[in-house]
């Protein structure tokens, strides 16, 4: 059997002849990575954008997330899921930061958030997947969350991809979910 991505046939009846052109991938590096991860984040912002307008995005602060929040999440990445506890800031800038909550598994993150009417939102996060014994990050975590704000509280759901930066192909789409209730 061939394998057509990797073929150097040329003949008449190779994929080259039915004008099909093949080209063998290079060995994948950090600017394939780094490629990968800015088209995710660049085609979520324009998600997130484009919601904006098709919900009938009246101002950026519709839903009003700016403020701390005492958010749980649950990661589907294994049975039972993964919870974890994490304080959360949106600001006025529509940027968002997460903090570890003491004792639980390292998420700190940075990210983006953006709300329509009828108390709709949504937000674009990355958190380290892990630390080293000096605690630096080994990986990321990408999620992007869509949520509805009711009062005091907000629940979401979302899909998360995980890069352990080592070469191994990413995890996901991997399911979660989120609950928060304003603390400021």
């Amino acid at each position: 059997m061939t394998d057509i991505l990797h073929t150097d046939t040329d003949t008449d009846t190779g994929p080259r002849a039915a004008g099909v052109s093949f080209h063998r991938p290079g060995p994948p590096g950090r600017l394939g990575r780094t490629g990968l991860v800015l088209t995710v984040v660049l085609a979520v912002v324009a998600a997130l954008v484009a919601a904006g307008v098709v919900l009938g995005l009246a101002s950026p602060s519709t839903a009003d997330l700016t403020g701390r929040w005492a958010m749980t999440v649950t990661i589907h990445s294994q049975d039972p899921p993964q919870v974890v506890a994490l304080t959360c800031d949106f600001g006025a800038d529509h940027h968002l930061r997460c903090l570890n909550v003491p004792g639980t598994a390292p998420l700190e993150g940075n990210g983006v958030w953006n709300s329509a009417d009828g108390g709709r939102f949504g937000f674009w996060i990355t958190h380290h997947a892990q630390l080293d014994a000096q605690g630096r990050p080994t990986g990321s975590i990408y999620a992007e969350h869509l949520g509805r704000l009711e009062g005091g509280r907000f629940t979401t759901h979302g899909l998360t991809f995980v890069d352990m930066h080592d070469g191994s192909p990413w995890m996901g789409p991997v399911a979660v979910e989120a609950v928060a209730d304003r603390v400021r």
